[in-house]
């Protein structure tokens, strides 16, 4: 790949589009059936060797490879459109991901009102392409511009991903978290927000105005690719795409363009860090005691730095109007994006004393702005009849998070270290060989890191910019506009990748399908159905009542356990028994729902089951009572409830109360 993703070996350029990326979209438009055709063998995820099946290898290794790598390619192709091949090539890339983004949010909100679940597989395709016309008539016209290349060194990287990591991607269960991502982008066939109405029940609480911006790329994938599990995963490489290009912006905006050695090592060393990254949180960033799903929290971790280090680039080459766009994709991907912003505006403050005040008020509006329209969006929706963005990232949870406290976990310094490749975590102490962007990007990986090292309750995904944020620090040091240093440290950073990937490999491998074997002997017999869906997540709680909630202490030593939600979604896409059910959920003549068991023996063989855990890397994997602030804490480092200390200094100052309250 090259440093830009625009020139091909050597330098050279690549042929113009549209021809190039016209062909690149035909196999969208043919064969969007492939990942569907390939989730109808997940029983095979049992056998041996699941990852090579030589009788599916057209399947799995030719058809849907070329099938993800050609929706990709439409899915960006409005991008490549928009913007013309001349200009700032660094940022190139990245610009025409973002646009492309804000295009294909536009079209999918469009077919939610023209055509309600109906656009689907090659007829969205074609949809789609169709919806490029009016851009491509516009390029035509236009004779005199520079002619648009077609930026393809992300294929390959990505088609090797797709095939070493298929098995995963197609057949693997939905956890409870991909689930919830899953139905939240389901949200978006018929509607233009991806926000849950009451009905749903516990669900209703994501996303919420800070947390829904995955929903519109990941609702192209399931209108393309069918109602299976990799709709909702194959997003997250596409984010990998718009990392890429984000991480070479923002390692050259403001700086003279790195050539030579230093500029071809760069490349193959960041996608060598990826790499890591992906194979991390695929496997070892979870809430579940089964499996990590790459549908949540990839897919939303990976965008928000990919838009982030947008808002990096389009601050430091004073182009506010892209700082705006980056900035309101970053508030609206997760949380985490408010406090990022707000980290990079105050470092590059103290970094650079001399700097005018005038940019720093431009950065500081821009995020203000954001926050206005992000308070102004829940108004809306209620104005025009739609359910409010959910609050499980309210200012209530932040508090709730920052109850409990610990400094004993030093784990968590290779969780941000061995995702990230090692040696780009060691480059963040180079600070005197750091330029002032460099240090104030040091600087929000340090306030960043240590907002999340001291609270108790933490996951992996929590570290992700601690993770990527130290690529572009990497990349901008002297080194690389040396033949010799850059040598150096390109085999020092492919050695420390091979070390993290060794680190970071999973205890377990195997896709785990034993929700999807059990959901197999379900059925809802309710009279209740409910076309919109949310109702049925309601209905499903009974289930836990016999099968545990995953997040309960004896799952899953003791207990086989059970998102709820999860037996939603596979019922309600037609996914339960149809003949010989174990469990039936029925109505109970008072209005609610009771589960009824129709073959004890099957039942108890059921919840004996012990699917395999703890398949996460051992030095990524979180204790349980890390994870859930409701568990005690028997398996973790001591943990200090500050909030009890701040109450007893409020009852001592002000008179009240007993020490023992």
């Amino acid at each position: 790949m090259s440093p830009t993703g625009l020139d091909g070996p050597g330098g050279r350029r690549l042929p113009a589009l549209p021809w190039t990326l016209l062909l690149a979209c035909v196999p969208a438009l043919v064969d969007s059936g492939a990942l569907e055709a390939a989730a109808a063998h997940w029983e095979l995820a049992d056998a041996p060797h699941p990852y090579f099946r030589p009788e599916l290898f057209l399947l799995l290794y030719v058809r849907v490879p070329l099938a993800v790598v050609s929706s990709f390619a439409l899915f960006l192709l409005p991008g490549v459109l928009l913007l013309p091949g001349d200009g700032d090539r660094a940022s190139l890339p990245l610009r025409r991901f973002t646009a492309a983004l804000c295009w294909n949010a536009v079209l999918v909100a469009l077919a939610a009102v023209v055509v309600p679940d109906g656009g689907r597989g090659g007829i969205w395709a074609l949809f789609a392409l169709l919806a490029c016309i009016p851009l491509a008539l516009q390029r035509l016209r236009r004779p005199a511009a520079s002619p648009v290349t077609a930026g393809l060194g992300w294929m390959p990287p990505v088609a090797a991903a797709v095939v070493l990591l298929v098995p995963k991607l197609v057949w693997e269960s939905f956890n409870g978290d991909g689930a919830h991502a899953y139905e939240s982008v389901r949200l978006l066939l018929d509607r233009v927000a991806p926000f849950f109405p009451p009905e749903a029940g516990p669900l209703d609480g994501f996303p919420g105005p800070t947390s829904f911006a995955f929903a519109y790329p990941g609702v192209y994938f399931l209108r393309l690719f069918g109602d299976v599990e990799a709709a909702a995963r194959v997003p997250a490489l596409l984010y990998l795409v718009g990392l890429h290009g984000a991480v070479f912006a923002a390692a050259g905006a403001g700086r003279v363009a790195v050539t030579g050695a230093g500029a071809r090592l760069r490349a193959p060393i960041v996608a060598g860090c990826c790499a890591v990254y992906l194979l991390a949180m695929a496997f070892s960033a979870s809430y579940s005691p089964y499996m990590a799903d790459i549908a949540l929290p990839p897919t939303q971790d990976t965008l928000l730095l990919a838009v982030f280090l947008g808002f990096v680039w389009a601050t430091v080459a004073g182009r506010w109007g892209w700082a705006l766009l980056f900035a309101a994709w970053t508030h609206a991907s997760l949380p985490s994006g408010l406090l990022l912003m707000a980290l990079f505006v105050v470092a590059r403050r103290v970094t650079d004393r001399k700097r005018p005040w005038g940019p720093t008020w431009c950065e500081a509006g821009t995020i203000a702005a954001v926050l206005v329209a992000a308070k102004v969006l829940p108004a809306m929706l209620s104005a025009l009849g739609l359910p409010s963005p959910g609050g499980e990232y309210s200012a209530g949870n932040l508090r709730e998070r920052l109850e409990f406290v610990q400094v004993a976990h030093v784990a968590r310094f290779a969780w941000a270290a061995v995702p990230g490749g090692i040696v780009a975590f060691a480059a963040l102490f180079a600070w005197k060989r750091q330029d002032r962007v460099a240090r104030a990007l040091t600087l929000v990986v340090a306030g960043y890191f240590v907002f999340f090292y001291v609270q108790a309750h933490v996951s992996l995904h929590h570290f992700v910019p601690a993770m990527i944020l130290p690529w572009v620090v990497l990349l901008r040091l002297p080194a690389w506009e040396s033949a010799p240093a850059a040598r150096r440290l390109a085999g020092l950073t492919a050695a420390g990748i091979v070390v993290a990937t060794v680190l970071a490999w999973p205890a377990n491998t195997r896709p785990f399908v034993a929700s999807k074997r059990i959901v197999a002997r379900m059925q809802d017999a309710t009279t209740a159905r409910d076309p919109a869906r949310p109702g049925i997540f309601v209905r499903t709680q009974a289930l836990a009542e016999r099968l545990p909630r995953t997040v309960e202490q004896r799952v899953p030593d003791e207990a086989l356990g059970v998102a709820p939600n999860v037996w939603a979604t596979y019922l309600a896409d037609g996914r339960g028994a149809e003949s010989e059910p174990v469990y039936r959920l029925v109505d109970d003549g008072a209005g609610d729902v009771a589960v009824e068991v129709l073959d004890e023996e099957a039942a108890q063989r059921i919840e004996a089951l012990r699917p395999p855990t703890d398949t996460s890397a051992p030095l990524l994997r979180a204790p349980r009572s890390m994870l859930f602030r409701h568990l005690p804490n028997v398996d973790g480092p001591r943990f200090y409830d500050l909030g009890w200390h701040l109450r007893r200094i409020k009852r001592s100052l002000l008179g009240t109360g007993s020490e023992e309250d």
